[in-house]
C-alpha cells in the first residue's frame, strides 16, 4: 500500500543521506524490517491521553471510594465492614478498599 511504500522510501531515503562511515547504517541496512516494523507503530496521542484520563478517573474513584470509608469509620465509629456495607461495596472493590486501607 501507499503508506507503506512511502515508508520505504523514506527510510532508504535517509540511509542513503548517512554518511558511509557511520556505525549504525550497516545496523540499519541489515535490519531494515525491523526498522519499518518499529516505525509502523503508530503513536496515536488521543488514545493515549483517553488512556491517561481512564486511568486517572479510576485512581480518583477509588481515592474518593477509600476516603468515604474511612470517614464513615472516623465520624460513626463503624467498623471497616460495617462501612463496606453501608456504602455497597462488593467483591473487588470490596478487596481493593481493604488492601488500600492496610497500607
Amino acid at each position: 500500500n501507499k503508506k507503506d511504500h512511502d515508508m520505504i522510501k523514506a527510510v532508504d531515503k535517509a540511509i542513503e543521506a548517512m554518511p558511509k562511515d557511520y556505525i549504525i547504517r550497516s545496523f540499519l541496512i541489515s535490519h531494515k524490517a525491523e526498522v519499518m516494523g518499529m516505525l509502523d507503530t503508530e503513536y496515536n496521542e488521543e488514545e493515549v491521553m483517553e488512556l491517561f484520563k481512564r486511568e486517572s478517573f479510576l485512581e480518583g474513584k477509588a481515592e474518593a471510594r477509600l476516603s468515604s470509608v474511612k470517614s464513615l469509620m472516623e465520624n460513626m465509629n463503624l467498623t471497616l465492614e460495617n462501612a463496606l456495607d453501608i456504602l455497597g461495596i462488593k467483591g473487588e472493590e470490596r478487596e481493593a478498599v481493604l488492601k488500600d486501607i492496610k497500607k
